[in-house]
Order: structure tokens, then C-alpha cells, then sequence
């Protein structure tokens, strides 16, 4: 380090891009490359995982990146606007947005989803609410999620693999079930749903999102690996 750079608090080298950014740039370009060609039907599952891997990146990586995306990540919302249903189109990147700008909106944003009469809205919010599942209290977020467990018929495994991934231990997400009051008339199946789930084991219901996970991972470590080679 030379004289001049001595007391300096950053040196030009450390605002360089990361290796986080540069994917961050590519999925969100890969993203609005799609939006220039998708009509107003339901968005492709490339689409749905860039917009994931954006998210993932965002919350593993706060601290670390050294580009401000947040005008990007706005134009990922604002270029679905036209849309039928654009605010569940862009509730991964809505939630990028609210991570960056720490914004307790994140919670609110992701849980109005949780109970869509629609089962695969439910599925996308969960899939959404995965990444940052560590930003949702269970507190908040709980009651919406068993209610799927007594009274829908879609995805209801996956709502309460969800729900427990907020809890910090098993002991205190199987009181929280037993605590949770469901409607008169879905009592006996969500009793006999959670009886079933505590025989089976809660990992068989994580399956779903572990794929997910890994996939959106192996799509990050892809593109980490073609940046680096070029």
C-alpha cells in the first residue's frame, strides 16, 4: 500500500465488483431478456429461478456486495406491471428490494400470499419465503401457514415444512401446532395431519424446497464459474 493510501478507509480494489454482483447482474439481465418475450400467461420456471437466485444472493451476500442493484431490481418489477397479476410476478424481486433497503415491509409483502385461494400462488410465496425464511417471525407467519395445514387441500406439506423452518428448534415449532387453534370444522385433519407428519418425520415435507435449494444453488455456482472464466 502506498503513502497516499495509507489511512484511507477503501481503496479503489475493494468497490470493485464481487463475484456476487456480477451473478446478481446476470440474473436480473437474463431476467428482463424473458420479459421482453413473455406474453401474459404464467412466467417460465427460468424466469421464476432467476428471480430466486437474485433473493438468494441478496440475503447470503448483504454485506458483501459493493454495487447498488436496486435500480435493476426496480426495473425487474416495473417491467411486469402491465401484467394481469405483476405484484406475485415480482414478489421475489419486491423482496430483494425490501432486503436491500431493510425494510420491514419483507414480511407483510411475502405472508399475504400464504392463504391464496390459489395453490400454486401459495407454492411460489413459499418458495419465496424459503430464501428468507430467517426474516420471518414464526410469531407472525405461523398461524398463516398451519391454517393451510387444517384446511386446504394443495401444498399443505409444504406450508408446514415452511412453518417449521422459522422456529429456532423442533420443540418449539411442535407446541406451536399443538397451541394452533384450527376452524371447528377442520379440526380432525389438521389433528390427523399432524399426527402424520410427526410419524413420517418434518424432513419428508422439506423435500420440495431442499430440491429447490440445491437447484438454485447449482444455477449460482454456474454462472459464478463462467464469470470467473472470462
Amino acid at each position: 500500500m502506498s503513502k497516499e493510501q495509507q489511512g484511507q478507509l477503501w481503496t479503489e480494489y475493494d468497490l470493485l465488483p464481487t463475484v456476487a454482483d456480477r451473478c446478481i447482474d446476470y440474473f436480473i439481465s437474463q431476467y428482463l431478456d424473458g420479459a421482453c418475450t413473455c406474453d401474459d400467461g404464467q412466467l417460465s420456471r427460468e424466469m421464476d429461478e432467476a428471480g430466486h437466485a437474485v433473493l438468494l444472493l441478496c440475503e447470503e451476500y448483504q454485506e458483501s456486495l459493493t454495487i447498488d442493484h436496486i435500480p435493476r431490481i426496480k426495473q425487474c418489477c416495473d417491467v411486469m406491471t402491465p401484467r394481469y397479476m405483476a405484484q406475485l410476478d415480482c414478489l421475489a424481486w419486491s423482496s430483494c428490494l425490501n432486503l436491500r433497503l431493510s425494510s420491514p415491509n419483507l414480511v407483510n409483502t411475502i405472508r399475504c400470499y400464504f392463504n391464496h385461494g390459489q395453490s400454486s400462488v401459495r407454492m411460489f410465496s413459499f418458495e419465496v419465503g424459503w430464501f428468507v425464511r430467517r426474516h420471518l417471525p414464526p410469531d407472525e407467519c405461523a398461524p398463516s401457514l398451519l391454517k393451510n395445514v387444517a384446511d386446504t387441500l394443495g401444498y399443505w406439506a409444504e406450508s408446514i415444512a415452511l412453518c417449521a423452518s422459522l422456529f429456532p428448534d423442533m420443540e418449539s415449532f411442535w407446541t406451536a401446532t399443538d397451541v394452533y387453534e384450527p376452524e371447528e370444522d377442520f379440526t380432525e385433519q389438521y389433528r390427523n395431519r399432524i399426527a402424520r407428519v410427526k410419524d413420517l418425520g418434518i424432513s419428508v415435507c422439506r423435500v420440495p424446497f431442499l430440491y429447490l435449494d440445491s437447484t438454485i444453488r447449482k444455477r449460482v455456482m454456474d454462472c459464478s464459474m463462467m464469470l470467473r472464466c472470462k
